[in-house]
């Protein structure tokens, strides 16, 4: 079999998504699961051969210069977006172990330094021979699978294609029939993670040059760790795949995009320009200018490879954008007088890509970039001047001396396509190019793309489409498009100055009798066609005056359109703008200054407690203060600018700690600052104040603020009072932020000599009716998507298809619902993420809101929400209607502070509602006495107040509640269901919510568990008993009736809660409750591993509940899961309400089955916990403690034991509460 062959049949056992090779999250070497290699190739190893055989250390000292090579030379091609450059760190100490990898890296090196040189070494030829040899062997193996090594391997032989006197593509295709087949390499870490990010680069480049679709789907990248970094190789690949997504939807589409997906592809590329942080963007750019001849692109300076390549790939999916942009194939003259803006637009971002590469000259994969683009974007300089022309040509002779890359066909190609659309070019119109070289070629295939016509299938060869040159006779190319009247929506200067474009028709007399003599012959012809009678004109006329109809509908049946006068905008112009003021905010000292505020009030949250915190608090020191503040978003703004910040101005910082210690996501780019870069003095001028958020079932309880208290302190800047901290245990967080703050205004008052004036409600937002506004103009209910892009999905409308109860003989509910995903192919889902699920409010409790703010009249009103303090940033979308905000963006069941129902009562509509509030507020435990007798919300608080009477709240603003309510946000769900065994149906366990209180038998309704339940009775056939919280109902047909036939609000967030890669892993986890759900997903998939003949490692499951005839969920499936992996899964349960007297617990059985546990452990086992954190937090320490016995290790070995095994991922946890 040849290596042009190879793909053409793979065994399926290759292409399992699940065997891809072993974990190596925790960093161990490669040796042990790599030493079969050695028996599996001695077959393709003969003594005989002379480069067959590899020994170690090498004995050719050829083998070792060529390795040197890559390492020293070669290998920051491909690591260029790669931090921690695998391709020169991690494949020379895997070639001593794996074969192929070694020839393949040998085959590259060779090959590069021969076409460098240019003499060909044998040893080249052999190299890839031996190579090829091996992989056909692994191919017709079913037993083995594809490793990460396979796929590095396959990367570098198709770098020995690229430098081949002929690329067929052969491993460009199995590269990306690996990715396709085994999708978690663009998500595992590691080699694997790196060299698929390659393949994606090398499918774009060839794609692009050929105007082919790109053979990859490119979903499995959006799980890339690219998507949770921030560093410079994760920001580069971003745009990698953001212009693999461009030319998908553009030049390798079978239609053209949308105005709406053209917007949002438009978009993705400014947030991407605007998301970059500032050491990314050049430090030095500079236009052409008439005063240096010598230069022909702009120069670009950037001080990492990452970013030429990342800017790179950003001006080239916005140079498509410009081509495609749907707004130009309209058929009117609006749209044909912005062609020529659209070509310039387009031209000047191909100049910046070019000067990329050639201000950069040692960035050499910039070069292969802009290679590979010229080949079908050099058309746009067919008008440039003869300098820049020159230039490329002189840019690529250089790329080919230094790299020996190949460059002949494309400056021929380029040569031929200037010459012809050059003025004056005499005789360039007889030349007949050979079809390797036609010049026309792109512009004939991105027209094809571009036509409207249907594909050569649909007219069976009865008209073609003839490309012919002017003055001449002789047709180049013939491509078939429709019989009928045929009209490219648009075409380039280019190709209206190369060619003539007609259809030639079987049929057609009047093409069969076309003259070809020139311009004489073809007005003879016209003149055969001119109208001979009376009868003919008026026709005539009458045609034209329906042409101009229908061209210029404004001027005859339409309504004259108000913004008729404005031509043409170009939306870039206005999003230059926009960025330029962007990149001016990521200063926060300057930030300050443009707003004149002295106090910032920084915020570092991921549940949108602390963000509404510094929102507050920002609110406050306005009102009760006079200071100007701001609040602000850490990840707003480049963190080294916090050192700028002028002594007169005030800093505070409310950051949330999240999972085990971790910063929220908004935090971590200034986490990284603050504890490993920032200088011992460059906070000197900095004064602040901190308070953390925490919570004390968790091991790290409030170790953010901790740390960067501590950092801030070192790096010079003085803290003014001393930190304190919330404990969301007992639910005392909002206590323990306005305790905290009365001890900051205090020392205002005291310290700082601020004095406190009388606190007045100001709106920070305005809220204005607008009856003008249309229903499409509207947002009615559909949710805002979730911040953090890179991890979440798109919200979308799914449909639940199927719901089951999995509690027998309860009072409470737990619901395993099947959500279908097979109508969205672009949601992929791994085993071990969760679903976000967004909630409705209830029909009660928003009637109640109205009727009690007096609101009713106004429920389907239109309004609008602008933010009146420019630095606040108004979340909500706008515009909408009151109905919309409170049924579906308002969080009106959220309960109310003791610190929320003292400032509403300031707007009470009788003395005696005012009273009652207050004297309710007086006392912090009489109001938390009242919250646990109480059911209370802000509708209901207001109820209360007014008793019997008949008056309502009038007097409160909308705006304040708007201020003060938190925003709708999703619940999130551990997925139970495995991706491997159904792909494209989510299933979820949920627990139904109903929190009983005091004496008078209230209840507090979980939201979207009771929302949930509503959604199961209302649209499935099933006994599910009982209802949703007593007097809940819900508007399931959701806004517009999207949500009708059991859909809901849904999207997919990416966890790290996975599996091992390799399935001989051993496991031990640990669940509570709803817990069980990912292990659910986990067993069925080691399951189905089994079935298929893989071994599996044993696994230990500890599972609590309250009682077996109760809420032993999933017990049947996990019975006949037990039975069918033959032993290798042990069931423990704990039931804690099986007796009267004792209540057993997980970590009782733990300390029962230690032997078993650390038979696992020391097997290399992993562990998983998952459930709430209290029980995370002890099922932890008991299973710490008993490692301690085992290996003799004391309390302090014990936590360094567990921290390491966290670290190499080793211990994984997914806990809540």
């Amino acid at each position: 079999m040849g290596s042009d062959q190879l793909w053409s049949r793979l065994p399926p056992s290759l292409l399992s998504p699940i065997m891809t090779g072993k974990d190596r999250t925790d960093g161990s070497d490669v040796e042990d699961d790599l030493t079969k290699w050695s028996h599996h190739v001695q077959a393709a190893r003969s003594p005989g051969q002379g480069h067959g055989v590899l020994q170690f250390p090498f004995k050719d000292p050829k083998a070792a210069q060529y390795l040197m090579h890559f390492i020293h030379d070669l290998s920051p091609w491909v690591d260029i977006c790669d931090p921690k450059r695998h391709f020169a760190t991690e494949v020379p100490k895997r070639v001593c172990h794996f074969p192929l990898l070694a020839f393949s890296l040998l085959a590259f090196s060779s090959r590069q330094l021969s076409c460098k040189m240019g003499t060909l070494d044998p040893a080249c030829e052999a190299y890839y021979s031996q190579a090829i040899t091996i992989l056909i062997d692994l191919l017709n193996d079913p037993v083995q699978s594809v490793h990460e090594n396979t796929l590095a391997s396959i990367v570098l032989l198709r770098l020995y294609e690229e430098f081949s006197d002929v690329d067929l593509g052969t491993h460009l295709l199995g590269s990306a029939r690996i990715l396709d087949a085994a999708s978690s390499f663009a998500a595992q870490g590691g080699l694997g993670e790196a060299a698929s990010w390659i393949v994606l680069r090398q499918n774009l480049y060839v794609s692009f040059a050929n105007c082919a679709p790109v053979n990859m789907d490119l979903a499995h990248y959006r799980n890339s760790s690219a998507f949770l970094e921030a560093d410079d190789g994760s920001i580069a690949n971003r745009a990698v795949l953001l212009c693999s997504q461009v030319l998908a939807s553009t030049v390798c589409s079978t239609r053209q995009p949308t105005l709406k997906e053209w917007t949002e592809l438009y978009n993705d590329a400014t947030r991407w320009e605007e998301s970059v942080p500032g050491r990314f963007r050049p430090y030095y750019v500079e236009n052409v200018s008439a005063k240096e001849p010598g230069r022909a692109f702009p120069l670009i300076l950037l001080t990492r490879p990452a970013h030429v390549l990342g800017y790179q790939h950003f001006y080239l999916a916005r140079l498509l954008l410009h081509v495609f942009d749907p707004r130009h194939w309209h058929p009117s003259l609006h749209a044909f007088s912005t062609r020529s803006t659209a070509e310039g637009c387009a031209l000047s971002d191909l100049r910046a890509f070019i000067g990329l590469a050639v201000s950069n000259p040692k960035v050499m994969t910039a070069s292969f970039t802009a290679h590979h683009a010229l080949h079908t974007c050099g058309c746009l300089l067919r008008n440039a001047e003869d300098k820049e022309r020159e230039a490329v040509l002189e840019f690529l002779r250089g790329v080919s001396k230094k790299t020996g890359w190949r460059i002949q066909k494309l400056t021929e190609k380029l040569s031929a396509e200037w010459k012809i659309t050059s003025p004056g070019a005499s005789g360039a119109g007889n030349v007949q190019p050979s079809p390797a070289l036609d010049p026309a070629r792109p512009v004939l295939q991105l027209l094809r793309r571009w036509s409207c016509g249907p594909n050569e299938a649909d007219f069976g060869g009865d008209a073609h489409l003839v490309w012919q040159q002017p003055r001449s006779g002789k047709f180049w190319r013939s491509v078939g498009v429709d019989s009928t009247i045929w009209t490219p929506r648009f075409l380039a200067p280019t190709a209206k100055r190369m060619y003539r474009i007609c259809v030639q028709s079987k049929h057609s007399s009047i093409m069969a009798s076309l003259p070809k003599d020139g311009l004489h012959d073809m007005t003879l012809l016209l003149a055969k066609l001119a109208p001979a009678t009376v009868g003919d004109m008026v026709a005539l006329v009458i045609m034209a005056a329906m042409a101009g109809a229908y061209l210029f509908p404004e001027y005859t049946w339409n309504n004259p359109s108000p913004y008729r006068h404005i031509w043409y905008e170009r939306p870039q112009d206005q999003d230059a703008a926009t960025r330029s003021a962007t990149r001016a905010t990521r200063n926060i000292a300057q930030r300050l200054e443009e707003l004149g505020k002295k106090v910032v009030v920084f915020w570092g949250s991921q549940s949108g407690t602390a963000e509404s915190f510094a929102k507050r608090l920002a609110r406050e020191l306005s009102q009760r203060f006079g200071l100007a503040t701001m609040p602000a978003d850490l990840s707003d703004f480049d963190p080294e600018t916090i050192s700028s910040i002028n002594e007169d101005k005030l800093a505070v910082f409310i950051l949330a700690t999240y999972g085990e210690g971790d910063p929220s996501d908004n935090a971590n780019q200034f986490w990284d600052w603050v504890t490993k870069t920032a200088s011992p003095s460059s906070l000197s001028s900095l004064r602040y104040a901190a308070f953390g958020l925490g919570n004390s079932n968790y091991l790290h309880f409030n170790r953010v603020v901790d740390f960067i208290d501590s950092a801030l302190q070192e790096a010079g800047a003085q803290r003014l009072l001393p930190v304190e901290k919330a404990d969301d245990a007992n639910g005392d967080t909002e206590e323990d932020f306005c305790r905290w703050k009365e001890h900051f205004f205090a020392f205002l008052v005291s310290g700082l000599g601020i004095k406190e004036q009388e606190q007045k409600y100001e709106p920070m937002v305005s809220v204005v009716y607008d009856t003008s506004m249309e229903p499409i103009d509207l947002h009615h209910g559909e949710p805002a998507q979730p911040r953090g892009k890179g991890s979440t999905s798109k919200t979308q409308a799914l449909a639940i298809k199927h719901v089951r109860e999995l509690f027998t003989n309860s009072k409470r509910n737990c619901l395993h619902l099947e959500i279908d995903i097979s109508e969205h192919p672009e949601l992929v889902y791994k085993t071990g993420d969760h679903v976000g699920v967004w909630p409705v409010n209830p029909d009660q409790e928003v009637d109640r809101l109205f009727r009690v703010l007096g609101l009713a009249g106004d429920r389907d009103t239109p309004l609008s929400i602008s933010a009146l303090d420019p630095a606040v940033k108004v979340q909500l979308p706008t515009p909408t209607t009151v109905g919309a905000l409170f049924r579906y963006y308002v969080e009106i069941c959220a309960p109310v502070s003791r610190e929320l129902a003292r400032a509403v009562a300031e707007f009470a509509p009788s003395p005696e509602a005012r009273s009652w509030v207050l004297e309710l507020c007086a006392s912090r435990d009489l109001y938390s006495q009242f919250l646990e007798r109480n059911y209370v919300t802000l509708g209901r608080l207001l109820e209360r107040a007014l008793g019997d009477s008949d008056l309502v709240w009038s007097g409160v603003p909308l705006a304040f509640i708007l201020e003060n309510l938190p925003e709708t946000r999703p619940r999130y769900y551990s997925i139970s269901s495995s991706s491997v065994l159904s792909p494209r149906s989510v299933s979820i366990t949920a627990l139904v919510s109903n929190t009983a209180l005091g004496d008078e038998e209230q209840t507090v309704p979980g939201i979207t568990t009771n929302y949930l339940l509503a959604k199961s009775h209302a649209h499935h056939e099933v006994t599910i008993s009982p209802s949703p919280a007593p007097g809940l109902s819900y508007h399931l047909p959701g806004p517009s009736d999207v949500l009708k036939e059991a859909k809901v609000f849904a999207h997919i967030r990416r966890s790290t809660f996975k599996l091992p890669t390799q399935p001989s892993c051993p496991l031990i986890m640990l669940a509570a409750g709803t817990g069980l759900a990912p292990f659910r997903a986990f067993i069925a998939e080691r399951c189905r591993l089994q079935s298929m003949g893989r071994q599996v490692g044993d696994m230990l499951l500890f599972f609590g509940c309250r009682h077996p005839d109760e809420d032993c969920i999933y017990r049947a499936e996990l019975a006949e899961m037990q039975a069918a992996l033959c032993g290798k899964l042990q069931i423990i349960v704990a039931f804690s309400r099986l007796h009267q007297t004792e209540r057993t617990y997980i970590q009782d059985k733990m300390a029962a089955h230690e032997t078993e546990i650390c038979r696992l452990v020391d097997s290399e086992g992993s562990i998983y916990i998952c459930g709430r954190a209290s029980m995370a937090r002890d099922a932890g320490r008991t299973l710490g403690q008993s490692m301690g016995h085992h290996r003799g290790m004391d309390e302090r070995q014990v936590q360094d034991w567990v921290a390491s095994m966290k670290r190499t991922r080793k211990w994984q946890e997914d806990v809540w509460g």
